[in-house]
C-alpha cells in the first residue's frame, strides 16, 4: 500500500491538507465556505434542556432541543436578511439530528411571529447524523428572513435533539440548521 497516497488522500477528505517543507510533511486545516445553495442560520433561541445523562451529543458538537408544544417555548432559527431570492418555486429548511429518537415524533415549523405554518416533518425512530429537511414554499422565503421559523413537537413525549449552529466548526456546515436554495428544480438532478 503507498502509505502517503493513503495520507494524502485522507487529509484532503478530512478538510484539511499536506504540505511539504523543509522539516518534512505538515498537516494544514484548509478553511472551508457554504455554497451559495445553502444559507446557514445565524442564531438560534431555544429552551434550556439538560441532555439525558444517559446519552452524549456525537463529537461534543453544539446541539439544541425541539421541545412540545405545550410547553409555550418553540424553538426559533433565524437567517441572515442580505441574501439573494431563491431560483426555484421550493427551499428547504434542514435539520441534522444529535441524538436518536425512539418514538414517532411530528414536528411543527411556522413562521415565528405571525404564526403561519410551513409544514410537518415526520421523525420516526431516527438515528444521529440522520438528515432531514422540510420542502417550503419559495414565497416564504422573505417571511422567513423576517420573522425567523419556529420549532415545536405536536407529537412525541421527550424534546427532539439537532446539531446547532457553530461558527468555528467549518467541517459540518451541511449537518447545522440551513435553508437549502435549490438552482434546479429536477429533484432528481439537483440530488446528483
Amino acid at each position: 500500500m503507498n502509505r502517503r497516497k493513503f495520507l494524502v488522500k485522507r487529509a484532503i477528505d478530512g478538510s484539511a491538507s499536506l504540505a511539504f517543507n523543509k522539516d518534512g510533511l505538515s498537516l494544514t486545516y484548509m478553511e472551508l465556505q457554504p455554497d451559495d445553495m445553502r444559507q446557514l442560520g445565524i442564531d438560534l433561541d431555544f429552551p434550556f434542556k439538560p441532555v439525558n445523562p444517559a446519552k452524549r451529543i456525537p463529537l461534543g458538537w453544539n446541539a439544541f432541543p425541539i421541545v412540545t408544544k405545550d410547553e409555550n417555548s418553540p424553538t426559533v432559527i433565524s437567517f441572515s436578511k442580505s441574501r439573494k431570492k431563491p431560483k426555484t418555486s421550493s427551499i428547504f429548511l434542514r435539520l441534522t439530528i444529535a441524538l436518536d429518537i425512539r418514538e414517532h415524533v411530528r414536528m411543527r415549523a411556522f413562521l415565528f411571529k405571525s404564526k403561519t405554518e410551513l409544514g410537518i416533518f415526520d421523525l420516526q425512530y431516527a438515528h444521529p447524523f440522520q438528515p432531514f429537511e422540510l420542502e417550503i414554499a419559495a414565497t416564504n422565503y422573505k417571511l422567513i428572513l423576517l420573522e425567523g421559523i419556529g420549532l415545536d413537537l405536536i407529537q412525541g413525549d421527550k424534546e427532539a435533539c439537532f446539531y446547532g449552529l457553530d461558527a468555528l466548526r467549518q467541517d459540518n456546515f451541511g449537518l447545522q440548521p440551513h435553508l437549502f436554495l435549490p438552482e434546479k428544480t429536477n429533484k432528481e438532478a439537483a440530488f446528483f
